[in-house]
């Protein structure tokens, strides 16, 4: 039974933070505005975020934003890259019927849990793959399996935390796991042949050459294809804010908020704590706040930007347009996605779906405009 857990929605947003990623990455993730003119927002304790006037020209200052360099070229490394993945994705496996488990050793291990002497569900695999010192079991599962040998089998006495997400019927009781070694998983790299090529390339290509050749094809494609969002990341490095308005940013943060948890409940059921699984991840309450503040102020930022470039082309929003635009991208009629989306966020959603799908649809076509505009390198 494993106690770590993965954040998927709070490790986006660290990501979106802490490499720039574009609006193109988190398109569907966003609140905003009714206007290129902007509007600011008040907080509310429930319910979407009032919005209040403010003037974009006074909160943001762009720098250049017409003929941005935008280079689409791939290097050599970039190519390597993408055979170093397609490389580990299929390494060899040897298995080694001796030996002692250390810490960092991949080891194959049949395992029984028991609780009051009776197996549970999801307590017992076998065949199971794990790293010993790195399995994300319960306290005590990977120190016991140190030392074994292969072939060897021990019983674990462990206890499973007092406030078990997982699982609350089993907060704080005593399990024993009885493990057997099967063996040791030694891993090496393939050789990148003509043959590796034949074999593990899901697109059918039969040689060394072919696949360098189209997977440059494919690594220019998407560069290109992505070199709106591309030009708005250096435009937001040129921009100067003057201020983001305080409310605006809370829009963001409890949006954001709100996607986390809601991810995290969807994924664990509704008894998950909260607080719990974030110290499972190494984090504090105030840490993940504070990454928060940052996701909100880098999409605050985004939005204003986006707003302000509106405001000096001429790129309107209106009603018609957003609708047509949300049924291309979805498939979903217009008002099908709103209800939707309200009983998935209920009254006390951070934005409406109107504001969400009004940004949408504003940032994507400043990406296009900035797109149009730019100086790609090929």
């Amino acid at each position: 039974m494993k106690k770590q857990y993965t954040i998927v929605a709070l490790l986006f947003i660290m990501t979106a933070v802490l490499t720039g990623c574009s609006w193109s990455e988190f398109k569907a993730k966003i609140t905003g505005n009714d206007s290129a003119s902007g509007t600011a927002v008040t907080q509310n304790a429930s319910g979407p975020v009032v919005i209040e006037d403010y003037n974009v020209d006074d909160c943001i200052t762009l720098g250049t934003y017409k003929g941005v360099d935008v280079d689409c070229t791939v290097s050599d490394s970039e190519l390597q890259s993408e055979i170093d993945t397609f490389l580990s994705n299929h390494v060899k496996e040897t298995k080694i019927k001796s030996g002692t488990v250390a810490s960092g050793t991949s080891i194959n291990i049949d395992f029984t849990g028991k609780v009051d002497g009776k197996e549970f569900d999801g307590g017992s695999a076998q065949g199971y793959e794990v790293v010993a010192g790195n399995s994300g079991f319960i306290d005590g599962f990977d120190e016991g399996m140190i030392g074994m040998k292969v072939g060897q089998t021990k019983d674990l006495k462990l206890k499973f935390p007092d406030n078990y997400t997982p699982n609350a019927k089993l907060s704080g009781k005593d399990v024993v796991f009885t493990v057997k070694i099967n063996y040791i998983v030694k891993t090496s790299k393939r050789k990148f042949n003509d043959a590796f090529v034949k074999k593990y390339s899901d697109d059918g290509y039969k040689t060394v050459s072919e696949y360098k050749e189209k997977t440059l094809e494919k690594l220019k494609k998407d560069k290109i294809s992505n070199a709106g969002s591309t030009a708005l990341g250096t435009v937001m490095q040129s921009a100067t804010v003057k201020k983001l308005p305080d409310t605006l940013k809370e829009a963001y943060r409890k949006y954001y908020d709100q996607l986390t948890k809601a991810q995290i409940k969807s994924y664990y059921g509704e008894s998950a704590d909260f607080e719990t699984i974030l110290a499972s991840q190494g984090m504090t309450k105030d840490q993940y706040e504070q990454q928060l503040a940052l996701a909100a102020e880098s999409y605050a930022k985004q939005q204003l930007v986006c707003e302000a470039i509106a405001a000096k082309e001429g790129i309107k929003v209106t009603d018609d347009a957003v609708k047509a635009f949300v049924k291309e991208q979805s498939n979903t009629d217009y008002e099908t996605g709103k209800k939707q989306y309200e009983t998935n966020f209920g009254s006390d959603a951070a934005m409406t779906y109107d504001q969400m799908n009004k940004t949408y649809y504003l940032i994507t076509k400043v990406m296009e405009f900035l797109k149009d505009n730019a100086n790609i390198k090929k």
